[in-house]
């Protein structure tokens, strides 16, 4: 598995949920969620806000800023230059552990841009 591989399959899961939790009569042409690629690599945003970005084997997360601070504290992880709620991922090696904090921060960060 790649992270590419993983965050495309949680933002069809976050997607279908987001769209079957939609409130009856609710515009329905509205994307809550979107990936867009560039030479730079693929964003994902909710409701037009980015919360994480894939750029080679750099993750970004825009988290909430106390998960924000404890990411940082474990391996693999900087701060992004994308501001002080973003955080660079690039794992050295993509093991379950390593898959797994990839996935919760990703549905974190889809989670609070979410919430507007």
């Amino acid at each position: 598995m790649t992270l590419d591989g993983l965050f495309e399959d949680l933002a069809t899961g976050l997607a279908d949920e987001a769209g079957s939790l939609a409130e009856p009569g609710a515009a329905s042409g509205a994307a809550p969620l979107a990936a867009a690629e560039d030479d730079d690599g693929r964003e994902w945003r909710c409701r037009g806000t980015t919360f994480a970005a894939l750029c080679g084997p750099v993750a970004e997360f825009r988290l909430d800023p106390m998960i924000a601070g404890a990411a940082l504290r474990t391996p693999d992880t900087k701060p992004s230059p994308r501001g002080p709620e973003w955080v660079a991922f690039e794992p050295s090696a993509l093991d379950d552990l390593t898959l797994d904090r990839a996935e919760a921060w990703f549905i974190a960060a889809f989670r609070r841009a979410e919430q507007g």
